[in-house]
């Protein structure tokens, strides 16, 4: 009895929301649209939120397959795969695509939604061939979502010979933000490339990317480590200094470089006037921290401690401050170091803990710097942290 009180309940609720949502979509000349399957999905949820696995069975099993429960089958499936349960979402799913009254366009959704079961379930292959299908079938909205769903696929995959075509037909087709993306994908074989001591193949790489997006700072760092290999190093200076136009909250992954290129070349006074660059238009501690190693050089502590302490005035930084210990315990009494001693030793405890990245889009923090953020995916979004604790 209680078995079959849920199934009424449930069929009730479903039927009135499909009739509802088939009203309410209505247009002018009368023609009745489909609704889309998540218009189901909440109040799915609802209903079977408290149910045991074996009534929600039941109510599957019930529930045959036909044009008017086609909806409610596909808003099932979410459910499922949304609450972890990619293996009954597969079942719902093959048992629709299967139904032998299935008209275009409706395989191309039901495809669409089983390779997400796929992909939740970690079959990737699967998921491939059959967005493949739907974008061979060629249904524009379709299309566009299973070309998605591919770069999510060929990037779990971290196959980028697949994804760059793909990302192609979508910029093909006008989704011009795919293009960052674009450039990162060739930055990925051109970083492989590189270990594996293929110059020429880094080089090509390098300039589609630029070619995809001129401001990806991720190739003029690899284009600078390409050119200090080869012991190019003016040319490697010229690069990483076009970071600080393309993305200048990169500088300071290239300062370390820079320094090398520029002392090694014999160009110091280059250098001085790059670093004093940066600190007018984009301040950072690394450009004032590099700047300061080349006063410090003359020995004159205290005017090095001086402009130190002027630029953590206008921009506070722990780094800095560290810095700045330091350079006071060169110059200090015995009586003084005790004290600037534990506020060294508090100051790189700080710097210990804290991380030196964060993603600007989902908040991921850690001590690495990843071109595709581990936390949300995007691409390009994690960056050096700025202000106090970082830059």
């Amino acid at each position: 009895m209680g078995d079959f009180l849920l199934l009424a309940t449930i069929a009730s609720a479903v039927g009135i929301g499909w009739w509802l949502g088939r009203v309410e979509r209505r247009p002018a000349g009368g023609k009745l649209n489909v609704p889309a399957p998540q218009d189901y999905s909440a109040g799915l949820s609802y209903l079977l939120r408290d149910k045991s696995d074996d009534e929600v069975e039941a109510f599957v099993r019930t529930l045959a397959v036909s044009p008017q429960t086609l909806e409610t089958h596909l808003a099932l499936g979410g459910l499922f795969r949304r609450r972890g349960e990619a293996d009954k979402a597969i079942h719902i799913h093959e048992a629709v695509l299967e139904s032998p009254w299935l008209e275009s366009p409706w395989p191309s959704r039901v495809k669409i939604e089983l390779a997400r079961d796929y992909m939740a379930a970690g079959l990737l292959g699967r998921a491939e061939t059959l967005l493949r299908e739907v974008d061979d079938a060629g249904f524009e909205m379709e299309r566009e979502e299973a070309l998605h769903l591919l770069l999510e696929v060929y990037q779990q995959e971290r196959d980028w010979e697949h994804a760059i075509p793909t990302a192609q037909s979508l910029l093909r087709d006008g989704r011009h933000e795919v293009a960052p993306v674009l450039a990162q994908f060739y930055c990925e074989i051109a970083g492989e490339a590189l270990a594996a001591g293929n110059h020429e193949r880094v080089r090509r790489k390098l300039q589609q990317a630029l070619e995809q997006d001129p401001n990806c700072a991720r190739a003029s760092l690899l284009l600078g480590e390409l050119e200090v290999r080869e012991g190019n190093l003016r040319t490697a200076a010229h690069a990483l200094e076009r970071i600080l136009e393309q993305d200048p909250e990169f500088v300071s992954e290239c300062i370390d470089t820079l320094v090398h290129c520029y002392q090694e070349l014999g160009e110091e006074e280059s250098l001085i006037a790059f670093l004093r660059r940066c600190i007018d238009e984009h301040p950072s501690i690394s450009a004032v921290l590099a700047l300061a190693d080349i006063l410090d050089k003359d020995g004159d502590e205290r005017l090095t401690a001086h402009f130190v302490a002027g630029q953590l005035q206008r921009r506070p930084s722990i780094r800095g401050l560290k810095r700045l210990i330091d350079l006071q315990l060169q110059v200090s009494d015995v009586a003084a170091r005790e004290s600037l001693e534990i506020l060294r030793g508090l100051t790189a405890q700080l710097l210990a803990q804290k991380p030196v990245y964060r993603c600007r889009h989902c908040g991921f923090a850690g001590r690495e710097l990843h071109w595709q953020c581990p936390g949300c995916k995007h691409w390009g979004s994690v960056k050096p942290i700025q202000g106090l604790e970082g830059e």
